[in-house]
């Protein structure tokens, strides 16, 4: 199971989760930090990692599950998706309908979110500090790429005559 250590929105639709299990190991491992965003449920494809509320399906110790699509269904006018966590060797036993699901994987970072569930552990922080700090960090990170992608791609030519 995966939970949401200091839910944090980049956006709207982007929301960062802090993993804290191992069921969707080695694809996405304890202490990964997950984000996710939004994409119309007809469009999630068997295959998908996707995040629900799970506390609404049932009572959870976490509010957020993230395993993969391995069934999708059309019923009672909502889509429905069957579950797996690559790292688990059955089935989930709840079927999820597309008003709990919280957004798509999209990418992780190795690691950083094991220092949220280290601190929100703690109780260190208040979570709009801890969500200032990563939100801070990863616009530094997110610029330094950017502004290396753009010096990689504006080398001047050699025209050799």
């Amino acid at each position: 199971m995966f939970t949401s250590a200091a839910p944090l929105t980049v956006s709207n639709r982007t929301p960062i989760i802090a993993v804290e299990s191992g069921s969707m190991a080695p694809f996405i491992n304890k202490g990964d930090l997950v984000f996710l965003y939004y994409v119309d449920p007809e469009d999630i494809e068997n295959g998908s990692v996707i995040a629900y509320y799970s506390e609404d399906l049932y009572s959870a110790e976490e509010p957020i599950t993230i395993p993969r699509v391995i069934n999708k269904w059309y019923a009672a006018g909502k889509w429905r998706f069957r579950t797996r966590g690559d790292n688990n060797t059955i089935d989930d036993p709840y079927v999820v309908a597309e008003d709990l699901i919280y957004g798509v994987f999209w990418f992780k970072i190795v690691g950083l979110g094991q220092i949220l569930v280290d601190l929100e552990d703690m109780n260190f922080f208040p979570n709009f500090f801890i969500g200032t700090i990563i939100l801070f960090s990863l616009t530094i990170c997110l610029g330094i790429g950017i502004y290396l992608l753009r010096r990689r791609k504006i080398k001047p030519e050699i025209s050799r005559n």
